[in-house]
């Protein structure tokens, strides 16, 4: 974990919300080549030093806090500090399709959908 991307929303000292964001591992892992052994870990030890995106791990606003900014706000300090590490690019993932306050905010930071999963059930 990278001290700098784990974000805390206080206001009037109280905690309001928090957002959690970690290095892109899945660029390191793709040059493994799906082995750990014998060079795999030594593989994943050198890329994930050139590492260059973000993956928005977790973000929680406290109810009497949201639609007050505060979600934004997280997301420009992340933002500042991944591009002071050096990070270009970023992602959330696993957004459900109902969940249109992040959806919205990322819309307004430029993001744009580029996959979707799909969970189908059916009862036995």
């Amino acid at each position: 974990y990278i001290r700098e991307l784990v974000q805390i929303a206080e206001i009037d000292g109280k905690p309001a919300g928090w957002a959690i964001t970690l290095p892109n591992l899945n660029e390191a892992l793709a040059h493994m080549n799906g082995r750990l052994f014998p060079f795999g870990l030594f593989k994943l030890l050198y890329w994930s030093r050139k590492i260059t995106g973000l993956r928005l791990w977790g973000l929680g606003i406290k109810p009497e806090y949201r639609k007050r900014g505060v979600d934004i706000t997280l997301y420009y300090h992340t933002l500042v500090e991944g591009q002071k590490l050096g990070c270009t690019n970023g992602e959330i993932s696993w957004v459900l399709e109902t969940n249109t306050p992040i959806i919205n905010a990322t819309r307004l930071f430029k993001g744009e959908e580029y996959k979707r999963y799909r969970i189908y059930g059916k009862s036995l």
